[in-house]
């Protein structure tokens, strides 16, 4: 029986192609209003009433959010830096020089 190598199920460490949600604060909102629904239940329902219009004052709020922030959180989508060099390396065919003083 073959065991896998590290190198074969372990993911690269670059942070390239991650997309993460944009920050907020609805979901504190909710769960400050769940124990509330829960003592209502448990005890009064009166006191579930302030928890309710919490719950749905915050997924109203997380769900009229924006998908994506422009504070910018965090960018997803940038261009890797290629610094001066770059426009060179194109305009030179592959393996030009090297190559031909090998076949010589």
């Amino acid at each position: 029986m073959r065991i896998a190598a590290t190198a074969d199920v372990v993911q690269k460490g670059d942070a390239r192609n991650v997309h993460l949600p944009s920050p907020s604060y609805w979901p504190i909102v909710i769960a400050f209003g769940l124990p509330f629904i829960a003592y209502g239940l448990i005890y009064s329902l009166w006191f579930a009433v302030p928890g309710a219009i919490c719950v749905i004052a915050g997924i109203y709020g997380w769900v009229m959010e924006p998908s994506v922030d422009d504070e910018g959180g965090h960018d997803d989508h940038h261009e890797p830096d290629h610094g001066p060099e770059a426009g060179t390396e194109a305009a030179e065919p592959a393996g030009s020089e090297e190559e031909a003083s090998l076949v010589d």
